[in-house]
Formats: structure tokens, C-alpha cells, sequence
């Protein structure tokens, strides 16, 4: 009987120690920088959410990282230094999600549904080629603005299931993107849809209902133009959109600069 007391004594003692290890691994006052694999699969295998805000950067340049494991950070999001990031688990961010001046391309989120303060993947130098993938076939809401500017070779922005931002959706300076395919996207605002960019493949919006308090879009391709200014009719769904403009047929662009020649 005493042997078997002292088992479960050590059993519990045990568990408390796991347990203490898991709780300092799992959550962070500060940002919690990852520079290595190592340190990502060790939170990847302890923790389902992570409470805190995490960083993915100081790590080798030109390198992957695989951030698997985790479904929910409760804070902040920033991707920095790793190549390409993949996040096979992650589906809820609570802040923001920021890639800025990153040598990041590549981000591969396939289950990420939520960020609850917004997006901002921008590159302020023109010497680094910034971010040019972003992946996450399951993102359905953005608590916030999604802002994409700057990254000189960015060429896919694959959020087929957003339904709905809540806040500025801005895209400017991104050359490399042809096509933007937003056929779930419903709401947009406040703050509204700013695009200056080529969309050579198109725009499209098919289940748009409100964008508010604004919507312009300027394009070398057509913008299609004539497909919005149809939105613009009573109970369309631009109808009370208070600052709209729509320009395609740029020969050149620079920013929301539009020349015809």
C-alpha cells in the first residue's frame, strides 16, 4: 500500500513538472521569437494554442520553416526571416498577422480561417524581392486590413473562401499579380477595396454585397470597370458605396499613378 502511494506521489509530481514545462513552452509575455526548427517542432508538440504573440525570425536566411502542431496563438503573428513558412495546424490568429520588409516568399496556411486584427504583408526596399505566394485556401474572416504593397514578385494571393474583411482591403504595387479570384468575399468595410495593380486575368467578386466607404480600382487590364459600374445601380450592391472609381487600360503605373501613354 505504501509502494503504491509513493508510485502515484511520483506519478503527480511528475505530471506537475510536464505540465509547468508545457505552461513556460506554451505562452510568453513578450513576443516569443522561433529562430530555429528545433524550438518550432518543440511548441509544435506541446502546444495546441500558444498564449502570446510569436515571432519567426533570426533564423538562416534562405531557409524553410515548418510550424506545425499549433492551431491557435492567441496574439500577434510575425513572419521575418524564414524563406518560405508552412503552418499545417494553425487555424485562428487573435491579432494581427505581419510580414514587413521580410525575406519571406512563401506562406502556406491551409486550415488558418481567423486573424483577428488584420494583415499586412508589405516591403518598403527595393532590393529584396518581398514576399511573393501567399496560400490559405480556408481563411474565411479578417478582423481588420488587409494590406498587400510593395513586394515587386508577388504573384498569388489564394484566399478563395474569404467572406468577409473588416476593414480596408488595399492592394498596390504588386505587378506579378494577375489574377484576384474573391467569388466569397461579401463585406468589405469599413475601410473598403483600394486596388492599383495590372490584373491582367481579372477581378472577380461574384458574391460581393457591401463594400463601404469606398471602392477604386486601377488597372493596366480592364479593372472590369464595366462589371462595377453595373453595381453602382439602386439596390446594387455598390449602391451606397460613397467613394467609388473605377479606371482600366493603364499603359503605365506607378503606384495609383495612371498613364495613358
Amino acid at each position: 500500500m505504501a509502494a503504491k502511494t509513493v508510485r502515484l506521489a511520483l506519478i503527480s509530481a511528475l505530471v506537475g513538472v510536464v505540465a509547468g514545462q508545457n505552461a513556460t513552452l506554451c505562452s510568453s509575455a513578450a513576443t516569443k521569437t522561433i529562430s530555429s526548427r528545433d524550438e518550432a517542432n518543440k511548441i509544435g508538440a506541446a502546444c495546441p494554442t500558444f498564449t502570446g504573440s510569436i515571432s519567426l525570425s533570426d533564423g538562416p536566411l534562405y531557409s524553410d520553416l515548418s510550424f506545425n502542431g499549433v492551431k491557435e496563438i492567441t496574439g500577434k503573428l510575425i513572419s521575418k526571416d524564414w524563406m518560405t513558412v508552412t503552418a499545417d495546424s494553425l487555424e485562428r490568429i487573435g491579432d494581427a498577422f505581419e510580414n514587413i520588409d521580410s525575406y519571406t516568399t512563401s506562406l502556406d496556411f491551409p486550415k488558418l480561417a481567423y486573424v483577428g486584427a488584420g494583415m499586412i504583408f508589405t516591403e518598403s526596399d527595393q532590393y529584396r524581392p518581398g514576399l511573393q505566394h501567399v496560400k490559405m485556401p480556408n481563411l474565411k474572416e479578417v478582423n481588420g486590413d488587409l494590406l498587400v504593397t510593395g513586394n515587386h514578385y508577388f504573384s498569388e494571393l489564394q484566399i478563395p473562401n474569404i467572406e468577409r474583411i473588416n476593414g480596408l482591403f488595399h492592394i498596390e504595387d504588386e505587378h506579378a499579380l494577375y489574377n484576384l479570384s474573391l467569388d466569397k468575399l461579401a463585406t468589405v468595410g469599413p475601410g473598403g477595396i483600394d486596388f492599383a495593380g495590372t490584373f491582367w486575368d481579372g477581378i472577380s467578386l461574384a458574391s460581393i454585397k457591401s463594400v463601404y466607404p469606398k471602392f477604386n480600382i486601377i488597372a493596366m487590364s480592364t479593372g472590369n470597370c464595366s462589371e462595377w459600374d453595373a453595381l453602382r445601380q439602386p439596390g446594387g450592391a455598390l449602391a451606397n458605396t460613397e467613394d467609388y472609381y473605377c479606371h482600366g487600360g493603364c499603359k503605365r503605373l506607378y503606384g495609383k499613378e495612371c498613364y495613358s501613354t
